[in-house]
């Protein structure tokens, strides 16, 4: 072979909690070494920290052999694009242009040929963005592996995204770990790793925010002074999640970004008719069902009715954000005239007076 895999892994700057996570990786791999193969599911959103994870429990290891891959977006319809990551990882350049049976024999031999040195670890990350023919052959090898020194460990935002017999091989003969937001604790000591002490108000706040997601509280923690989370004006939005969100809405219809923009503006009690109106959006339904397929907005059933929610709240911070402020003292002018309680009144008439200095946290659900 040309080259040589992966040896281990560079360790990690900062890492927080999931002590229980990467005690279940280290118990897989004690599996593997004694000849037992085993597949982990890694799952969760966006943001909480699967590569994270995966990258501080191989940090340590020096005797194992890592090949990795990872799906993209752009390559779903690549037929063994993740597939050929593996083999380029291992040196080789297979010719990979059958089916998945013949593909998988492939890696099977290489596998085969790799586990007299050290187990082997194959990482799959992004599998939700991996091409159906890789996800095809990788399965084809799971199904033959026994006595081999193989841990397989697929990290996924949604494991419905992948085929059934990988998540049975998890489930049955191997681990399925799902990732949840950073506690309160955590997320103090994600704060102090980066040198930001924050109160308990300011902990708080911060959960609140950006949802216990650590990429983006450590985003915020990076991008706002250490005085932002001890004063009253409201949080931004990450700049790199404000990017994204910016794009989203870009691709949205007319009816459908103006939706956005007056269920900002009336924040997480506001109902689906209401913003219709306060935007001028003539198809409210349309565009509610628009909003909520580009992951932008959700149907919130708790209140009777359905009603428009942000999906995230740094959903509702980027866009509120995004409104230009003589048209964002506009609406709130208009909301409060349509605003049926005196106090939701009051709030769109002094934001309406404050102009660019104010923006509303209440636009989070």
């Amino acid at each position: 072979m040309a080259t040589q895999p992966q040896v281990g892994a560079a360790p990690l700057a900062v890492f927080v909690g999931r002590r229980q996570e990467l005690g279940a990786l280290e118990t897989e791999l004690e599996n593997v070494r004694a000849g037992r193969s085993r597949v982990v599911l890694v799952e969760g959103v966006a943001g909480i920290g699967k590569t994270a994870l995966i990258e501080r429990f191989l940090a340590p290891i020096d005797d194992l052999t890592v090949l990795r891959a990872s799906g993209d977006e752009s390559e779903r319809d690549l037929p063994f694009g993740v597939l050929e990551q593996l083999f380029r990882r291992a040196g080789e350049r297979p010719a990979l242009d059958g089916d998945h049976v013949t593909s998988g024999a492939q890696l099977l031999e290489l596998l085969g040929s790799l586990d007299d040195e050290h187990p082997i670890a194959v990482v799959i990350d992004d599998a939700h963005w991996a091409d159906a023919m890789s996800l095809r052959a990788l399965l084809f090898v799971v199904r033959r592996l026994v006595a081999d020194r193989v841990l397989i460990v697929i990290a996924t935002r949604d494991a419905l995204a992948l085929p059934e017999g990988l998540v049975k091989a998890a489930a049955s003969d191997g681990s399925q770990i799902v990732l949840h937001p950073f506690t309160l604790d955590e997320l103090r000591a994600l704060a102090e790793a980066g040198g930001v002490h924050l109160t308990a108000r300011a902990v708080h706040r911060l959960q609140a925010h950006a949802g216990g997601n650590p990429l983006h509280s450590r985003a915020l923690l990076d991008e706002l002074p250490a005085d932002a989370w001890h004063r009253q004006d409201n949080l931004p939005a990450p700049r790199s999640f404000a990017a994204i969100v910016r794009r989203r809405t870009a691709a949205c219809s007319p009816g459908a970004a103006a939706l956005l923009e007056g269920v900002a503006i009336l924040g997480p009690h506001g109902l689906l008719a209401t913003a219709a109106e306060l935007a001028d959006v003539d198809e409210p339904l349309d565009a509610l069902e628009e909003a909520v397929s580009a992951g932008l907005l959700r149907v919130d059933e708790t209140r009777g009715v359905p009603a428009p929610a942000f999906a995230h709240p740094l959903i509702a911070a980027a866009v509120y954000d995004e409104i230009g402020p003589a048209r964002r003292a506009r609406l709130h002018a208009r909301a409060a005239e349509l605003a049926e309680d005196e106090a939701p009144r009051l709030r769109h008439l002094a934001a309406a007076a404050a102009g660019p200095w104010v923006r509303r946290a209440e636009a989070a659900s």
